[in-house]
């Protein structure tokens, strides 16, 4: 559903999009998309589409001290400005925050990023 929304987007309303994946490559995406019809190959080379992948390891995560989603915020900034998207796509958010164990913390940052997506003026789709 998500991809399609990006897919319609492209091809119905002219609007660019950006699907940032933290499960699935870019690779992947791009095979498991195939099947319903969509190129997406030809679309990132058209610069319509913009897909990343962002890898995140459990067992990589250890919880030091303020967490915050600003490194995902530049990534995702650069994404979205490289194409002009009006749209994005973020599959699936629960992935950074598996070693996060403050559900405090968690609420503010998935608030920040809310705002943060509004005051980019796309429109957004984030699975959990």
């Amino acid at each position: 559903m998500a991809m399609e929304f990006l897919i319609r987007g492209i091809e119905e309303f002219d609007e660019p999009g950006v699907f940032m994946a933290f499960e699935e490559t870019a690779q992947e995406l791009t095979a498991n998309v195939a099947s319903l019809g969509f190129d997406l190959t030809t679309l990132v080379a058209q610069k319509k589409l913009r897909l990343d992948y962002v890898h995140v390891d459990r067992s990589e995560i250890e919880e030091t001290g303020e967490y915050d989603l600003e490194g995902l915020f530049i990534r995702l900034g650069y994404a979205i400005d490289s194409i002009g998207a009006k749209r994005v796509v973020l599959d699936t958010i629960e992935s950074l925050f598996s070693g996060l164990s403050n559900e405090a913390i968690l609420r503010a940052e998935l608030r920040r990023l809310f705002r943060w997506l509004k005051d980019k003026g796309v429109t957004a789709i984030i699975t959990a």
